[in-house]
Parts: structure tokens; sequence; C-alpha cells
């Protein structure tokens, strides 16, 4: 989902809060953000292990412990855990969009999977079963929690 980046005209980046385990290395000239390799470890758990404001221009793919949270000025707060069982997908994907901070006032942080997965399951990069694949007549289901405090 897209979020708005700035409430109230005047107000400073929002700031969030996550464990980031691994991060989808990209090319520098690349056009679009797409991974292109198997994520390389984070050490700490990563930039966002604290409240930390978020910057316009990270567009980028993560593996992630699960939960994050995203608060505004003001105090207004959203929380996202990903509750999706391991059999459907052993890893817990997390991308950040923030590009559109200035031009459409929106950013996009997705639980979910990270740009360029058939790509990467294709090419070995990582595990197959990162790609949750459903047969006929079976049920996949991805399930992500927001609360807004």
């Amino acid at each position: 989902p897209f979020f708005k980046f700035y409430l109230n005209e005047n107000d400073p980046a929002p700031e969030f809060e996550a464990q980031l385990l691994s991060k989808f290395e990209y090319p520098a000239d690349a056009l679009e953000p797409m991974a292109t390799e198997a994520p390389v470890a984070l050490q700490e758990g990563g930039p966002f292990l604290r409240l930390k404001s978020l910057a316009k221009d990270l567009d980028h793919s993560f593996v992630s412990s699960g939960s994050s949270r995203i608060k505004w000025p003001g105090g207004i707060e959203l929380n996202m855990i990903d509750e999706t069982s391991a059999e459907v997908c052993p890893i817990k994907p997390l991308q950040i969009w923030t590009t559109g901070a200035d031009a459409r006032n929106a950013f996009g942080i997705e639980q979910g999977g990270p740009a360029n997965l058939f790509n990467l399951v294709e090419n070995r990069k990582v595990p197959s079963n990162w790609l949750p694949v459903c047969s006929e007549g079976q049920v996949v289901t991805r399930v992500v929690r927001y609360r807004a405090n």
C-alpha cells in the first residue's frame, strides 16, 4: 500500500522502524530497482532497527523480521505484521518505495514479495520455495495485519 509522505505541508519525513535482515542488491545503473542477486546480510538489524526518518530516494527490497512501524509527526502510527505461514513463504519480504515523496506526496511500504522475485527464482539466485506457487484448486494466502495507533 501507499501512504502520504507528508500529512501537513511543513512536516518532516515520517519515521520507519523494522528489523531488516538482508538487502537485495541491484546494479547501480539499473533503470528500476530490480533485485538481480541473492540478498546480502545486513549488520545489526539494518538501518531501521529504531525509528529513523525515511529518505526520499529509498526504493529497495529487503528480508525482514516480519513486523514494521511507520510514525508520522503528530504521533500517528501504523504497525504492519506479516503473519504469513512459513509453509506459504519461509521469508518475510519487505519493499520500500519513497521516490514519490515530493512528486506525489506518497510512499509505499509493502510486506509481500521483493521486486523481480520470479526472475530470481528462475535464475536460481534464491530458493524456489521463496515464490509461493499454487496448484489448481489449492489456496495460498499471504496474511499481513495493519494496526493504527
